[in-house]
């Protein structure tokens, strides 16, 4: 490619025919560079393992947790499972669909180390099978999250959202404890709403 800041274009020094081809080279070359990285960003978007084939699927608003008060509800209420990528905690959804939202701190990394990582984590949420049903979830990726090959990230997401999927349930099947209050002594637990003297 020509660098037209080291050459004298003056018309005492090169002829108008000569300075008129150079430059007109210099466009074809920057025209033809331009060409060639746009079909590499094609390309690298094409085997793109994050687009997984539908590069303009994104998530709903209504898929997002979006304010502030639904992560700390969820966060302060929710059922924990601890993964080696990411912390997972989910609470069953007042709104009856699924809903998630992402945390990548500092700690992960710099600016384009956690965009990559909440790329990654959104797209083997958008595409697991089948979607969480009214779960309202935080994913916290952890320290090391970014080094995770893809494959691997995915399986060991979907572990633990399985895991966690499996702990509510459990809560769900489990008894309440009601608060009974027998003659003469102070409120007690039971599991049945009887008291220790009936």
């Amino acid at each position: 490619m020509f660098i037209l800041t080291n050459l004298s274009l003056s018309s005492e020094l090169v002829p108008d025919e000569i300075r008129s081809r150079i430059i007109a080279s210099f466009l074809w070359e920057l025209a033809i560079s331009a060409q060639s990285r746009r079909e590499e960003s094609l390309q690298f978007l094409a085997f793109d393992p994050f687009n997984s084939g539908d590069a303009l699927a994104k998530f709903k608003k209504k898929q997002k947790l979006l304010r502030r008060a639904d992560f700390t509800l969820t966060m302060d209420r929710g059922t924990k499972v601890v993964t080696p990528c990411v912390v997972l905690l989910g609470r069953a959804s007042e709104t009856g669909s699924a809903r998630i939202g992402f945390i990548v701190s500092k700690k992960v990394g710099g600016a384009v180390t956690r965009n990559l990582v909440k790329r990654r984590l959104r797209e083997v949420y958008r595409t697991m099978e089948p979607l969480p049903q009214a779960l309202d979830v935080v994913v916290i990726a952890r320290v090391g999250a970014d080094r995770y090959p893809f494959d691997e990230l995915r399986q060991v997401f979907c572990e633990g959202m399985n895991q966690l999927q499996a702990k509510l349930l459990r809560r769900r099947a489990e008894p309440k404890k009601t608060l009974v209050t027998p003659v003469g002594q102070p409120a007690v637990a039971s599991e049945n709403g009887r008291s220790s003297q009936d």
